[in-house]
C-alpha cells in the first residue's frame, strides 16, 4: 500500500522571510469554502486572513470583524498580542472556533526560554456563525486566575497550548483537544529546573462542552503525563490524538533524543479509555515487528483519514537511529497506516513526502504542517514550509509555502 504525493506552491515568498500557514479549515457549510490564517514573515504586518471559494484554487485576503490585536506594547514594555493556535469547524452547531495564545514576551528572547512570556501565557477563544466573516467576543478558555501553586505536581495549565485545528469530538458531543505545558518547578519559581537548568513539558488533553446557548464552552483539562530523563531530553509535547474504533482515545507525542543516552530517538503513545480524562503510561511507538519507528523530536501528527479508511500519522521517520542529533534530522517526512488493532506502524505502508534536495542546508526541516481531508477528492491536503533549522538562513534562501496533496490511490481521484 503506498501513496501518491502531488506538490505546488501555495504562497510565494517574495523574500529571505518564510511564511507558512498555521490554520485552515472548512466553513460550516456544504460549500467548498475554505479560510486559512497565514503567519507573519515577508508580510511584516501581522496575521493575514484569506478566504477560498472553489476549494483552496484561488485565495483573496479577507479581513474579519472583531480580530483581536496581534501585537502591541504591554505596560511591561514587553510585545503583548495574540497568536493564532488553530481554527476548528463544528458543523452541527454551524459555528468556527478560532482559538489563540495571549502573552508578553521580549522579541530578543526565544519564547520557550522567557519564563515571564511563559508565566503570562492564557488560552482564549472566539466563535463565529457567519463562516468567518466577523467574531465574536474573546472569551478564557480557563474562566478564573490559577497561582502557580494550586496545580498537584506543578504541572497544570502554568505556560499551557492547545492544538485547536485537530479535535476529536466524542459521541456526547465533547470536544477533546491536544495540549501541552511547561512544568513549573516551585524552587527556582520558573519553567526552569534547578540542578539542570533545563524546562520540562508534560502532555495531556483539553475537554470542552458546550454550554446550552451554544455561545461558549466549558472546559476541563485532563490528567497531565511526562517521560523521565532517561527516555527523553526534555519531557513529552505536541501531541496528536484520534479516536479509535472502539471508542477509545490513541495520543501520538513527540519526545526528545536524552543526550549522551543510549536511549533511541522515538515516538511515543498513550490511551485513554474515559474520553481524555486520564492517559496511560507513554509507550514507544514500534513497527509490527516490534523494533522502533525511529524518529527526532519533531512534530506528529495522527488522525483517520476517512476516504482511504484507517488510522495514518505524518512526521519524520528514519531508518537508523544514530543520525539522529535531537530535533535534526527532520527529513524526510513522511505518511504511514498505524494497525488498529495492534496500534503499530505498518512499515510496507510509509510514504516520503517531502525530501532533502542536494542543494539545501544540511539541516533543513520538513516537519511543521497543517492539514485536512479534501471534501472533492479525498486527497490529505497538507501546506508546509521549510525551515533552515539550526544551521540558520542563507542570503538567497527562499522558503515558499507548498501545498501537497497526498491521494491514496486506490480510492482517490484528484
Amino acid at each position: 500500500m503506498k501513496f501518491k504525493v502531488k506538490k505546488n506552491t501555495h504562497i510565494k515568498s517574495k523574500n529571505d522571510k518564510p511564511v507558512s500557514v498555521i490554520a485552515m479549515s472548512y466553513c460550516p457549510s456544504n460549500s467548498n469554502e475554505l479560510i486559512e490564517v497565514v503567519s507573519p514573515g515577508e508580510l511584516d504586518r501581522g496575521y493575514l486572513w484569506r478566504r477560498s471559494e472553489d476549494n483552496g484554487q484561488t485565495w483573496q485576503d479577507s479581513q474579519p470583524r472583531g480580530l483581536p490585536e496581534d501585537k502591541k506594547i504591554a505596560a511591561s514594555d514587553k510585545v503583548a498580542g495574540y497568536a493564532p493556535t488553530g481554527i476548528f469547524v463544528d458543523e452541527s452547531r454551524s459555528l468556527l472556533m478560532a482559538a489563540y495564545i495571549y502573552q508578553e514576551n521580549d522579541p530578543s528572547v526565544p519564547t520557550y526560554m522567557d519564563n515571564f512570556a511563559i508565566s503570562s501565557r492564557k488560552l482564549v477563544y472566539q466563535l463565529s456563525t457567519d463562516k468567518g466573516e466577523s467574531w465574536g467576543e474573546l472569551s478564557p478558555v480557563i474562566d478564573r486566575e490559577y497561582s502557580q501553586g494550586e496545580w498537584p505536581d506543578g504541572i497544570g495549565c502554568y505556560g499551557g497550548c492547545a492544538d485547536f485545528n485537530q479535535a476529536c469530538t466524542l459521541d456526547d458531543g465533547t470536544l477533546v483537544f491536544p495540549a501541552w505545558k511547561f512544568r513549573y518547578f516551585p524552587e527556582t519559581d520558573s519553567i526552569v529546573e534547578k540542578d539542570t537548568r533545563q524546562w520540562w513539558l508534560a502532555v495531556g488533553a483539553l475537554r470542552g462542552r458546550w454550554r446550552n446557548d451554544n455561545r461558549g464552552l466549558n472546559w476541563e483539562f485532563s490528567s497531565w503525563i511526562t517521560l523521565d530523563r532517561d527516555k527523553s531530553s526534555r519531557g513529552l509535547c505536541e501531541p496528536s490524538i484520534v479516536q479509535l474504533n472502539d471508542g477509545r482515545l490513541l495520543m501520538l507525542i513527540r519526545a526528545g533524543k536524552p543526550a549522551g543516552n543510549r536511549f533511541p530517538g522515538v515516538k511515543f503513545y498513550s490511551i485513554s479509555e474515559d474520553g481524555g480524562m486520564n492517559w496511560s503510561e507513554p509507550k514507544i511507538l514500534t513497527y509490527e515487528d516490534g523494533n522502533p519507528m525511529y524518529s527526532p523530536s519533531s512534530m506528529v501528527q495522527v488522525f483517520r483519514w476517512k476516504a482511504a479508511g484507517g488510522i495514518y500519522l505524518i512526521t519524520n521517520i528514519l531508518d537508523r537511529e544514530d543520525i539522529i542529533r535531537g530535533c535534526d534530522p527532520r527529513y524526510p517526512i513522511q505518511i504511514a497506516k498505524i494497525n488498529e488493532e495492534t496500534l503499530c506502524v505498518e512499515k510496507d505502508s510509509i510514504t516520503i513526502i517531502e525530501d532533502r534536495k542536494p542543494e539545501q542546508a544540511h539541516n533543513i526541516r520538513f516537519s511543521n504542517f497543517v492539514f485536512f481531508e479534501d471534501k472533492i477528492t479525498g486527497a490529505i491536503r497538507m501546506y508546509m514550509t521549510a525551515c533552515p533549522g539550526d544551521v540558520g538562513k542563507k542570503t538567497g534562501d527562499i522558503f515558499p509555502s507548498i501545498r501537497l496533496n497526498i491521494l491514496f490511490q486506490r480510492m482517490c481521484n484528484e
